[in-house]
């Protein structure tokens, strides 16, 4: 077994990975053929699960463990800047993403983000944002 967590992740989910990996979205923005509308909502709804991510983390962090909450600090600055970055991107792009609504995947994972760190203990949350 490899030594650190991801480590063993990585390896345990090999074909998980590999499927992903192989994700027509994901290979066609790499190789720059993925057409506007699907770039714009990509990116709109990117954002929307970004700006749900950034409050699940600081609800988190008002729960955490004072010896948790610095990691969890760099994580919503880290956060917080990529939020940064899509809105300038959208801005150049003119994508209104600020009136955008969120699809039906994106609420229900916004959703249980909040009722995960409203209604789990702090270990389970933890989880929960690693996985995310």
């Amino acid at each position: 077994m490899a030594g650190a967590f991801h480590e063993a992740l990585i390896v345990e989910e090999r074909e998980l990975l590999a499927r992903t990996d192989g994700h027509e979205l994901f290979r066609r923005t790499a190789d720059g053929e993925i057409d506007e509308a699907t770039l714009r909502t990509w990116l709109t709804q990117e954002y929307l699960w970004m700006r749900d991510y950034e409050h699940f983390l600081a609800e988190m962090i008002a729960r955490a463990p004072h010896g948790v909450r610095r990691p969890l600090l760099d994580s919503l600055l880290t956060i917080h800047g990529e939020i940064e970055l899509v809105e300038e991107f959208a801005s150049r792009q003119g994508i209104q993403q600020a009136s955008s609504r969120p699809t039906f995947a994106t609420h229900a994972y916004g959703s249980f983000l909040r009722a995960t760190v409203h209604t789990r203990p702090f270990p389970e949350t933890l989880t929960v944002c690693y996985a995310a």
